[in-house]
């Protein structure tokens, strides 16, 4: 858990709840910091629900450490808003001052520093579930696939996918 001097706590398990970020829906969820900015006092949360039968209900939110207020993440495939991206905590990966994460049978997102939104990269839909990742040098993504072939691998040339 980590604790701030002003008594936030970024990780809070079970019976507690993050009230005094607005998330108080999730009451009794998993909140999981995926990134803590300590310089720009913002931190990237992946909050929700860990029933398997449920994994559409996790989502990702930023939070203001010194107002303590949260807000949604929107992923999206260029204008498209996504409703249900099916994410994993275990894959995400610092990027850029920002973050990658990868989410099955989407495809890999970038949330910029100071963004709200979680904008495709790869070329496209990613077909199997993904059980793991690696980003060398910010520059390659490794993907590999649940169980099966093919795995993915993908290259950042000057900014673009």
């Amino acid at each position: 858990m980590a604790r701030y001097n002003d008594g936030i706590n970024i990780l809070i398990h079970g019976q507690k709840n993050l009230k005094c970020c607005g998330l108080t829906r999730y009451q009794g969820k998993y909140y999981f910091p995926l990134q803590v900015d300590t310089i720009r006092q913002k931190a990237i949360l992946f909050a929700g629900s860990m029933d398997p039968t449920k994994s559409n209900d996790m989502h990702l939110y930023e939070m203001d450490l010194k107002t303590k207020q949260c807000k949604k993440i929107i992923f999206r495939k260029g204008i498209k808003q996504l409703d249900n991206v099916n994410i994993d905590p275990n894959m995400f990966s610092p990027f850029k001052k920002g973050i990658l994460v990868c989410a099955n049978n989407d495809g890999l997102f970038e949330v910029k520093a100071g963004s709200l939104f979680a904008d495709l990269v790869t070329p496209d839909e990613i077909k199997d579930p993904i059980s793991g990742m690696l980003i060398e040098d910010e520059r390659f993504a490794f993907l590999k696939s649940y169980g099966s072939l093919p795995n993915y691998n993908f290259e950042n040339r000057d900014g673009n996918g």
